[in-house]
């Protein structure tokens, strides 16, 4: 009989033993759990935060690019014509992101009426303590005229300049701005246009934009991305 208790004591002792193991695995897992569920949502907050900031210099930039160019406006008010993005638009509202890397760097640089006006502008910049800005004077801005080859590519290609809708008065800014590059539908297009095509193995180079706004310049490189 006492045998037979010592055992009944050492199966309890066992049970116990065995559930507070089991008790402290399921609390290792919930704890472990709880770590991993904290590190998403510190590595959320953080992405969070970067897009924050990014999104407040980008607002930042775009209020100073404002600031700078209404004071021009007010100070040469029928000279200053306004940035390139504001003198032309897309034929359709999907070309909005092709349209923007098309024209890269010359997307807000200020269209003025002259050289002189170009140069009394830096000068106010300067002296008001503005930051640089970049102009295109159209008195003598002489832009390359597009090739008629560039109209006769196959498939969906065609310049840029041609689903453009701007006043005629602007067009020598327009047309320096957006230079030669091309728009077709898709990348595989594109790529099929910059490295394979009859003109690409014949030495021509292309630069080249898909509707979605990733770009192959005329070296090849390839840039894309999503910055919104």
């Amino acid at each position: 009989a006492e045998l037979e208790a010592e055992i009944a004591a050492q199966e309890a002792a066992l049970a116990a033993a065995a559930a507070e193991c089991a008790a402290l695995d399921e609390a290792e897992a919930t704890a472990q759990d709880r770590s991993a569920a904290l590190r998403r949502s510190i590595e959320e907050a953080s992405a969070q935060l970067i897009d924050a900031r990014a999104d407040r210099g980008e607002s930042e930039r775009e209020a100073k690019l404002r600031v700078a160019l209404e004071s021009l406006q007010r100070q040469f008010p029928a000279a200053v014509h306004g940035r390139v993005h504001e003198l032309c638009e897309p034929v359709m509202r999907s070309q909005d992101a092709a349209v923007a890397v098309a024209l890269g760097k010359n997307l807000d640089a200020i269209v003025v009426d002259t050289e002189a006006t170009a140069r009394e502008c830096i000068k106010y910049l300067k002296d008001q303590r503005y930051a640089p800005q970049t102009f295109i004077p159209l008195d003598s801005i002489r832009p390359k005229a597009i090739p008629d080859r560039l109209r006769q590519l196959p498939g969906t290609a065609r310049p840029v300049l041609d689903v453009l809708r701007y006043e005629p008065r602007h067009e020598a800014a327009i047309r320096y701005a957006a230079a030669d590059t091309l728009m077709c539908e898709g990348l595989d297009e594109a790529r099929e246009l910059c490295y394979r095509s009859e003109a690409a193995r014949r030495g021509e180079r292309f630069k080249v934009v898909t509707r979605d706004g990733t770009l192959i310049n005329k070296a090849g490189l390839m840039t894309g991305g999503n910055g919104g």
